[in-house]
């Protein structure tokens, strides 16, 4: 018995994403938005300027503007994920944790608008942000998808889309470099362009209920008008 309730403790330890992350609050403009009825993500930023996002059966996202210098740029960053929750699928509804993610938000051209595209688009701002009101293109590590599928996303019908840049089989613990170009990217799946306006990063384990931890050191324009987010 005494052998039985010690392992079963030391399975208890094991669960979970352990203490709190250290580090500090992200400074201004960036902002944590938390979901509806769901525990939120944490974020820590480290002295080196890397933000640690920890989910324990949790979803979030940090948010800022995108300076208005920064449109036509390219955008950089680098991650790196020491714990990651099973593979699920990206385009399942209910099923697609992620240890981290970059999302780039555009805004949405008036024509767009039409009566029920508008509706969810505003319930969307409603209930997080206003900057979710806009179109997304999500950039995404983890998954069931090999890396380079791209993707509708199943909650922003319309709206948003998926690019898996690292998938569930890419090795953890390594920082990885990012360089892609948003603008390109939205012409090739929504067609015309639009201009950033709001950038966000956030993960998500609420689906499978486990513990994701990664790093990422703060998405930064470059080239083009040569502006950090």
């Amino acid at each position: 018995m005494i052998r039985a309730t010690g392992l079963a403790l030391a399975a208890m330890l094991t669960l979970g994403c352990g203490t709190a992350p250290t580090g500090s609050a992200p400074p201004p403009p960036w902002r944590v938005v938390t979901v509806p009825n769901q525990p939120p993500a944490r974020f820590a930023w480290q002295p080196d300027g890397s933000v640690r996002v920890t989910t324990d059966s949790a979803v979030g996202f940090l948010l800022r503007p995108t300076p208005e210098a920064a449109q036509g740029a390219r955008l950089e960053w680098r991650w790196l994920v020491e714990r990651t929750p099973p593979p699920s699928a990206p385009d399942a509804v209910g099923q697609d944790d992620r240890p981290i993610a970059v999302h780039v938000i555009f805004a949405t051209a008036a024509p767009d608008d039409r009566a029920l595209g508008g509706l969810r688009r505003w319930l969307r701002g409603a209930l997080t942000h206003e900057a979710f009101a806009g179109r997304t293109l999500t950039y995404m590590w983890g998954g069931t998808l090999p890396a380079g599928t791209r993707l509708p996303n199943p909650y922003l019908p319309g709206d948003g889309h998926i690019i898996v840049l690292r998938d569930g089989s890419t090795r953890s613990g390594t920082w990885l470099p990012e360089s892609i170009d948003p603008v390109a990217d939205y012409t090739s799946l929504f067609g015309g362009t639009a201009r950033p306006t709001h950038l966000a990063l956030s993960a998500d384990t609420e689906d499978s209920g486990g513990c994701a931890v990664a790093l990422i050191q703060p998405p930064t324009y470059t080239g083009t008008g040569k502006a950090k987010p």
